[in-house]
């Protein structure tokens, strides 16, 4: 674990001492400050552990990035003319996206995968063809 000793780990402990003082104050009660206040303190415990472990990532932006390619394809399958259709293109495109993510060229994995299956590859090893086993050897 890597200890993070923040300067701005002491200003925390601040934080419930101002919410206390907005929420006495009714007229900061539905502010923007107030509210961000009450968001900040809600997550107290989350901010603590982003000072103290350095690992810790201050938001999600690294998955959500990662992610935006699966969710657009999703999106854009919604226009693919039929719900049958709309659901085998969502399904084919995330697992384009997978092999992306594993590092794996799709259209290989695509092309080895159909072959596979056209040559009566059992249900019993499909876990075999998924992108993160794939194996641009012939089996």
């Amino acid at each position: 674990m890597v200890i993070c000793r923040s300067p701005q780990r002491p200003r925390t402990s601040s934080l419930t001492s101002t919410r206390e003082r907005c929420r006495r104050d009714s007229a900061y009660g539905k502010s923007k400050l107030a509210e961000a206040i009450r968001y900040a303190t809600s997550r107290r415990a989350v901010l603590e552990h982003f000072f103290i472990d350095g690992r810790a990532e201050i938001d999600s932006n690294i998955v959500e990035r990662a992610i935006r390619p699966q969710t657009i394809i999703r999106k854009n399958s919604l226009f693919a003319g039929s719900e049958g259709g709309g659901r085998v293109w969502a399904t084919v495109g995330t697992m384009l996206q997978t092999a992306k993510m594993n590092g794996v060229d799709p259209l290989a994995w695509l092309q080895q995968t159909l072959e596979r299956i056209a040559k009566g590859w059992t249900i019993s090893r499909i876990d075999q063809l998924m992108p993160w086993n794939f194996s641009p050897d012939t089996l």
